[in-house]
Protein backbone atom coordinates (compact mmCIF):
# COMPACT_ATOMS: atom_id res chain seq x y z
CA UNK A 1 0.00 0.00 0.00
CA UNK A 2 1.28 3.83 -0.79
CA UNK A 3 2.21 5.72 1.78
CA UNK A 4 -0.03 9.13 2.05
CA UNK A 5 2.19 12.00 2.15
CA UNK A 6 1.21 15.71 2.17
CA UNK A 7 2.99 18.42 1.19
CA UNK A 8 1.63 21.56 3.30
CA UNK A 9 2.67 25.60 1.22
CA UNK A 10 1.57 28.83 1.58
CA UNK A 11 -0.36 29.69 -1.83
CA UNK A 12 0.45 28.42 -5.50
CA UNK A 13 2.25 31.71 -6.41
CA UNK A 14 4.91 31.37 -8.44
CA UNK A 15 8.02 30.54 -6.38
CA UNK A 16 11.07 28.58 -5.56
CA UNK A 17 9.31 26.22 -3.15
CA UNK A 18 6.27 25.67 -5.55
CA UNK A 19 8.20 25.18 -8.58
CA UNK A 20 10.32 22.63 -6.59
CA UNK A 21 7.11 20.66 -5.25
CA UNK A 22 5.66 20.39 -8.96
CA UNK A 23 9.17 19.52 -10.43
CA UNK A 24 8.98 16.78 -7.61
CA UNK A 25 5.51 15.80 -8.90
CA UNK A 26 6.54 15.26 -11.74
CA UNK A 27 9.37 12.73 -10.78
CA UNK A 28 7.23 10.90 -9.24
CA UNK A 29 4.80 10.50 -11.43
CA UNK A 30 2.62 8.68 -9.09
CA UNK A 31 0.69 10.99 -7.36
CA UNK A 32 -2.42 9.62 -6.14
CA UNK A 33 -1.30 9.43 -2.78
CA UNK A 34 0.08 12.39 -2.74
CA UNK A 35 -1.72 15.65 -1.29
CA UNK A 36 -0.52 19.63 -1.59
CA UNK A 37 -2.49 21.15 1.13
CA UNK A 38 -2.56 25.28 0.47
CA UNK A 39 -2.57 27.65 4.11
CA UNK A 40 -4.58 29.68 2.27
CA UNK A 41 -8.81 30.32 1.82
CA UNK A 42 -7.72 31.92 -1.86
CA UNK A 43 -7.84 29.57 -4.50
CA UNK A 44 -5.68 31.53 -7.01
CA UNK A 45 -2.23 31.55 -8.15
CA UNK A 46 0.20 31.81 -11.48
CA UNK A 47 1.19 27.60 -10.53
CA UNK A 48 -2.65 26.95 -10.10
CA UNK A 49 -3.62 25.49 -13.08
CA UNK A 50 0.10 23.10 -12.50
CA UNK A 51 -1.09 21.82 -9.22
CA UNK A 52 -4.67 21.02 -10.51
CA UNK A 53 -3.34 19.22 -13.64
CA UNK A 54 -0.26 17.49 -11.35
CA UNK A 55 -2.88 14.33 -10.40
CA UNK A 56 -1.78 15.31 -6.67
CA UNK A 57 -5.17 16.20 -4.51
CA UNK A 58 -5.24 19.87 -4.12
CA UNK A 59 -6.66 21.35 -0.70
CA UNK A 60 -7.02 25.17 0.57
CA UNK A 61 -7.73 25.18 4.23
CA UNK A 62 -6.49 28.22 6.37
CA UNK A 63 -4.32 28.14 9.42
CA UNK A 64 -3.52 31.35 10.87
CA UNK A 65 -1.15 31.83 13.66
CA UNK A 66 -3.53 31.57 17.01
CA UNK A 67 -7.25 30.62 16.04
CA UNK A 68 -8.07 27.40 17.74
CA UNK A 69 -10.64 27.07 15.56
CA UNK A 70 -8.81 26.59 12.48
CA UNK A 71 -5.83 24.61 14.54
CA UNK A 72 -8.42 22.13 15.35
CA UNK A 73 -10.04 21.53 11.52
CA UNK A 74 -6.15 21.27 10.74
CA UNK A 75 -6.00 18.29 13.20
CA UNK A 76 -9.20 16.18 12.39
CA UNK A 77 -7.57 16.74 8.49
CA UNK A 78 -4.84 14.82 9.33
CA UNK A 79 -6.52 12.94 11.67
CA UNK A 80 -9.03 11.25 9.19
CA UNK A 81 -6.95 11.44 6.45
CA UNK A 82 -4.47 9.36 7.78
CA UNK A 83 -1.46 10.55 6.48
CA UNK A 84 2.32 8.94 6.78
CA UNK A 85 4.13 12.29 6.13
CA UNK A 86 3.18 15.68 6.20
CA UNK A 87 5.96 17.70 5.27
CA UNK A 88 5.01 21.34 5.80
CA UNK A 89 7.51 24.16 3.70
CA UNK A 90 6.52 27.11 5.98
CA UNK A 91 9.91 27.14 8.43
CA UNK A 92 9.20 28.12 11.65
CA UNK A 93 5.54 29.23 10.82
CA UNK A 94 5.18 25.20 10.45
CA UNK A 95 5.27 25.18 14.09
CA UNK A 96 1.37 24.67 14.48
CA UNK A 97 1.08 22.46 11.55
CA UNK A 98 3.28 20.09 12.60
CA UNK A 99 1.82 20.09 16.25
CA UNK A 100 -1.38 19.40 14.61
CA UNK A 101 0.37 16.52 13.15
CA UNK A 102 1.90 15.41 15.92
CA UNK A 103 -1.55 15.14 18.11
CA UNK A 104 -3.25 13.09 15.01
CA UNK A 105 -0.59 11.14 15.68
CA UNK A 106 1.65 11.35 11.86
CA UNK A 107 4.48 9.58 12.22
CA UNK A 108 6.66 11.38 9.63
CA UNK A 109 6.74 14.90 10.47
CA UNK A 110 9.00 17.45 8.44
CA UNK A 111 9.35 20.85 8.09
CA UNK A 112 11.43 22.12 5.29
CA UNK A 113 13.47 25.36 5.91
CA UNK A 114 13.61 26.30 2.00
CA UNK A 115 14.85 30.03 2.98
CA UNK A 116 17.93 31.75 4.67
CA UNK A 117 17.00 33.63 7.30
CA UNK A 118 13.37 35.28 8.72
CA UNK A 119 11.72 37.13 5.93
CA UNK A 120 9.52 39.03 8.40
CA UNK A 121 10.30 42.88 9.34
CA UNK A 122 11.81 42.52 12.92
CA UNK A 123 10.35 43.81 15.97
CA UNK A 124 9.95 42.20 19.33
CA UNK A 125 7.04 40.79 18.95
CA UNK A 126 7.26 39.15 16.07
CA UNK A 127 11.03 37.95 16.79
CA UNK A 128 9.33 36.46 19.97
CA UNK A 129 6.85 34.26 18.39
CA UNK A 130 9.20 33.71 15.83
CA UNK A 131 11.07 32.22 18.52
CA UNK A 132 8.65 30.48 20.06
CA UNK A 133 7.66 28.59 16.89
CA UNK A 134 10.97 27.66 16.37
CA UNK A 135 11.38 25.55 19.69
CA UNK A 136 7.42 23.76 18.41
CA UNK A 137 8.98 22.61 15.65
CA UNK A 138 12.02 21.49 17.42
CA UNK A 139 10.42 19.71 19.75
CA UNK A 140 7.67 18.25 17.26
CA UNK A 141 9.67 17.49 14.35
CA UNK A 142 10.80 14.15 13.28
CA UNK A 143 12.84 15.57 10.22
CA UNK A 144 14.00 19.36 9.74
CA UNK A 145 15.01 19.79 6.10
CA UNK A 146 16.89 22.98 4.67
CA UNK A 147 18.88 23.60 1.28
CA UNK A 148 21.67 25.11 2.53
CA UNK A 149 23.52 24.53 5.84
CA UNK A 150 23.32 28.75 6.22
CA UNK A 151 19.78 28.39 6.95
CA UNK A 152 20.32 25.48 9.90
CA UNK A 153 23.04 27.47 11.10
CA UNK A 154 20.93 30.52 11.12
CA UNK A 155 18.00 28.81 12.61
CA UNK A 156 19.23 26.50 14.62
CA UNK A 157 22.25 27.41 15.92
CA UNK A 158 21.40 25.57 19.64
CA UNK A 159 21.14 22.30 17.93
CA UNK A 160 23.03 19.43 19.38
CA UNK A 161 25.70 17.67 16.45
CA UNK A 162 24.29 14.67 17.96
CA UNK A 163 21.05 15.63 16.56
CA UNK A 164 20.50 13.30 13.47
CA UNK A 165 16.98 14.77 12.23
CA UNK A 166 18.64 17.55 10.53
CA UNK A 167 19.33 17.27 6.96
CA UNK A 168 20.47 19.32 3.70
CA UNK A 169 18.55 18.30 0.57
CA UNK A 170 19.45 21.15 -2.65
CA UNK A 171 17.26 21.77 -5.29
CA UNK A 172 17.90 19.97 -8.36
CA UNK A 173 18.56 20.84 -12.20
CA UNK A 174 16.70 19.00 -14.95
CA UNK A 175 19.44 19.14 -18.12
CA UNK A 176 16.59 18.69 -20.20
CA UNK A 177 15.06 21.36 -19.62
CA UNK A 178 17.46 23.31 -21.23
CA UNK A 179 17.55 22.18 -24.57
CA UNK A 180 16.45 24.95 -26.41
CA UNK A 181 16.58 25.33 -29.80
CA UNK A 182 16.20 28.58 -30.64
CA UNK A 183 19.42 30.93 -31.04
CA UNK A 184 19.59 33.65 -28.77
CA UNK A 185 18.75 36.17 -31.35
CA UNK A 186 15.38 34.45 -32.22
CA UNK A 187 14.52 34.60 -28.29
CA UNK A 188 14.80 38.56 -28.24
CA UNK A 189 13.26 38.60 -31.02
CA UNK A 190 10.04 36.32 -29.85
CA UNK A 191 10.18 38.49 -26.64
CA UNK A 192 10.68 42.00 -27.57
CA UNK A 193 14.41 42.04 -25.75
CA UNK A 194 16.59 44.27 -27.53
CA UNK A 195 19.00 42.40 -30.14
CA UNK A 196 21.92 44.53 -29.90
CA UNK A 197 22.15 45.27 -26.52
CA UNK A 198 24.60 43.86 -23.74
CA UNK A 199 21.39 41.91 -21.39
CA UNK A 200 22.03 41.79 -17.76
CA UNK A 201 19.01 39.67 -16.78
CA UNK A 202 17.78 38.90 -13.21
CA UNK A 203 14.93 36.11 -12.60
CA UNK A 204 12.84 36.58 -9.27
CA UNK A 205 9.39 37.86 -8.55
CA UNK A 206 9.25 41.08 -6.83
CA UNK A 207 9.70 40.60 -2.77
CA UNK A 208 12.27 42.65 -0.72
CA UNK A 209 14.48 39.91 -0.28
CA UNK A 210 14.90 39.57 -4.34
CA UNK A 211 16.83 43.26 -3.88
CA UNK A 212 15.24 45.28 -6.79
CA UNK A 213 16.02 48.30 -5.26
CA UNK A 214 19.76 48.03 -5.50
CA UNK A 215 19.38 46.03 -8.90
CA UNK A 216 17.38 49.30 -10.58
CA UNK A 217 20.35 51.36 -8.87
CA UNK A 218 22.61 49.78 -10.28
CA UNK A 219 21.14 50.04 -13.98
CA UNK A 220 20.94 53.80 -13.20
CA UNK A 221 24.32 54.12 -12.52
CA UNK A 222 25.45 52.20 -15.10
CA UNK A 223 22.91 53.44 -17.70
CA UNK A 224 24.36 57.07 -17.32
CA UNK A 225 27.69 56.24 -19.27
CA UNK A 226 26.63 53.08 -21.15
CA UNK A 227 24.21 52.59 -23.95
CA UNK A 228 24.96 49.39 -25.03
CA UNK A 229 23.87 47.88 -21.82
CA UNK A 230 19.78 46.77 -21.08
CA UNK A 231 18.46 44.90 -18.08
CA UNK A 232 15.84 42.95 -17.99
CA UNK A 233 13.72 41.58 -15.20
CA UNK A 234 11.38 38.41 -15.24
CA UNK A 235 9.07 37.50 -11.98
CA UNK A 236 5.51 38.03 -11.29
CA UNK A 237 4.48 41.12 -9.82
CA UNK A 238 7.72 43.02 -11.60
CA UNK A 239 5.59 45.52 -12.87
CA UNK A 240 5.05 47.09 -9.25
CA UNK A 241 8.77 48.71 -9.96
CA UNK A 242 7.37 51.26 -12.75
CA UNK A 243 6.85 53.99 -10.32
CA UNK A 244 10.46 53.51 -8.98
CA UNK A 245 11.78 52.97 -12.81
CA UNK A 246 10.12 55.87 -13.89
CA UNK A 247 11.15 58.39 -11.22
CA UNK A 248 15.44 56.85 -12.20
CA UNK A 249 14.50 58.02 -15.44
CA UNK A 250 15.60 54.55 -16.56
CA UNK A 251 12.80 53.41 -18.34
CA UNK A 252 14.77 53.00 -21.80
CA UNK A 253 17.55 51.15 -19.90
CA UNK A 254 15.02 48.70 -18.48
CA UNK A 255 12.67 45.80 -19.97
CA UNK A 256 9.93 43.90 -17.12
CA UNK A 257 8.99 40.78 -18.76
CA UNK A 258 6.22 39.73 -15.70
CA UNK A 259 5.97 36.04 -15.09
CA UNK A 260 7.03 33.78 -17.71
CA UNK A 261 7.36 30.12 -17.31
CA UNK A 262 10.57 29.26 -19.72
CA UNK A 263 13.08 30.13 -17.66
CA UNK A 264 16.21 28.49 -19.77
CA UNK A 265 14.36 30.19 -22.61
CA UNK A 266 14.81 33.48 -20.87
CA UNK A 267 18.39 32.67 -19.78
CA UNK A 268 19.07 32.06 -22.90
CA UNK A 269 18.49 35.56 -23.72
CA UNK A 270 20.66 37.06 -21.00
CA UNK A 271 24.18 38.09 -21.46
CA UNK A 272 24.88 38.04 -17.91
CA UNK A 273 23.15 37.03 -14.48
CA UNK A 274 22.45 39.56 -11.55
CA UNK A 275 21.73 38.48 -8.49
CA UNK A 276 21.67 40.75 -5.48
CA UNK A 277 19.52 39.14 -3.25
CA UNK A 278 19.53 39.84 0.15
CA UNK A 279 17.93 36.28 1.62
CA UNK A 280 18.01 33.10 -0.17
CA UNK A 281 17.55 29.22 1.04
CA UNK A 282 19.14 27.36 -2.39
CA UNK A 283 19.43 30.56 -5.26
CA UNK A 284 17.62 28.32 -7.62
CA UNK A 285 17.61 30.81 -10.54
CA UNK A 286 21.41 31.16 -9.73
CA UNK A 287 21.84 27.85 -10.14
CA UNK A 288 20.21 27.42 -13.46
CA UNK A 289 22.46 30.72 -14.81
CA UNK A 290 25.46 28.45 -14.25
CA UNK A 291 23.97 25.48 -15.81
CA UNK A 292 23.55 27.63 -19.00
CA UNK A 293 27.17 29.04 -18.72
CA UNK A 294 26.50 32.49 -17.82
CA UNK A 295 28.72 34.52 -16.43
CA UNK A 296 27.07 36.55 -12.93
CA UNK A 297 27.38 38.68 -10.27
CA UNK A 298 26.21 38.22 -6.73
CA UNK A 299 25.70 39.30 -3.60
CA UNK A 300 28.00 37.50 -1.00
CA UNK A 301 24.95 36.05 1.67
CA UNK A 302 26.42 32.68 2.87
CA UNK A 303 23.72 30.55 0.85
CA UNK A 304 24.82 31.73 -2.61
CA UNK A 305 28.89 31.05 -1.59
CA UNK A 306 27.77 27.55 -0.44
CA UNK A 307 26.95 27.01 -3.97
CA UNK A 308 28.91 28.99 -5.72
CA UNK A 309 32.69 27.64 -6.50
CA UNK A 310 35.05 29.18 -4.58
CA UNK A 311 37.08 30.67 -7.80
CA UNK A 312 33.90 32.91 -7.76
CA UNK A 313 33.61 34.20 -5.32
CA UNK A 314 35.42 37.26 -6.35
CA UNK A 315 32.30 38.34 -8.42
CA UNK A 316 30.20 38.00 -5.25
CA UNK A 317 29.48 41.73 -3.24
CA UNK A 318 27.44 43.06 -0.18
CA UNK A 319 24.17 43.07 -1.20
CA UNK A 320 23.80 46.58 -0.34
CA UNK A 321 27.35 47.62 -2.15
CA UNK A 322 25.91 49.32 -5.63
CA UNK A 323 29.48 50.42 -6.58
CA UNK A 324 30.97 47.07 -6.00
CA UNK A 325 28.44 45.43 -8.17
CA UNK A 326 28.57 47.76 -10.86
CA UNK A 327 32.43 47.40 -11.38
CA UNK A 328 32.27 43.33 -11.22
CA UNK A 329 29.79 43.43 -14.06
CA UNK A 330 31.54 46.10 -16.36
CA UNK A 331 35.11 43.81 -15.80
CA UNK A 332 32.83 40.75 -17.04
CA UNK A 333 31.39 42.59 -19.70
CA UNK A 334 34.89 43.56 -21.01
CA UNK A 335 37.00 40.55 -20.08
CA UNK A 336 34.29 38.19 -20.24
CA UNK A 337 36.49 35.47 -18.27
CA UNK A 338 34.11 33.39 -16.21
CA UNK A 339 34.80 30.03 -17.52
CA UNK A 340 32.34 27.23 -18.71
CA UNK A 341 33.38 24.63 -16.29
CA UNK A 342 30.29 26.55 -14.70
CA UNK A 343 27.64 23.95 -16.28
CA UNK A 344 29.67 20.90 -15.15
CA UNK A 345 29.61 21.66 -11.14
CA UNK A 346 26.21 23.06 -11.34
CA UNK A 347 25.22 19.11 -13.00
CA UNK A 348 27.71 17.55 -10.75
CA UNK A 349 26.08 19.12 -7.77
CA UNK A 350 22.51 19.64 -8.08
CA UNK A 351 21.56 17.04 -10.44
CA UNK A 352 17.88 17.12 -9.68
CA UNK A 353 17.63 13.28 -10.24
CA UNK A 354 19.71 12.86 -7.38
CA UNK A 355 18.31 15.57 -4.86
CA UNK A 356 14.59 14.69 -5.56
CA UNK A 357 15.51 11.05 -4.96
CA UNK A 358 16.45 11.99 -1.81
CA UNK A 359 13.98 14.02 -0.87
CA UNK A 360 11.11 10.94 -1.91
CA UNK A 361 13.01 8.58 0.30
CA UNK A 362 13.09 11.11 2.71
CA UNK A 363 9.05 10.84 2.54
CA UNK A 364 8.81 7.83 2.37
CA UNK A 365 10.68 6.45 5.36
Amino acid sequence: MDKKICLVISSVHSGGIEADILKYLEFINKTDNITVLVRSDKREGDFLGNFENSGAALKFMSLGYLNPFKFYEFYKFYKNSKFHTVCDFNANFSALSIFAAYLAGIKNRITFYKQGQDLFKKSALKSLISKFFNRIVYKYSTIILSNSHAAIAYFFPYRKKSDNRFDVIYGGIEPNDFEISESKAEIRKMKGIPEDKYIIGHVGRFTEAKNHKVILDVCKQISKEYNDIHFLLRGSDTENLKPRIEELGISENITLLGYQKDIPRVLKSFDLFFFPSLTEGQPNALLEAMFTGLPFVASNIEPIKECVPKEFHKYLSNPNDVDSFVKSILELKEEKNQTNNLKEYALLNFSAKKNLNHFHNTLIK
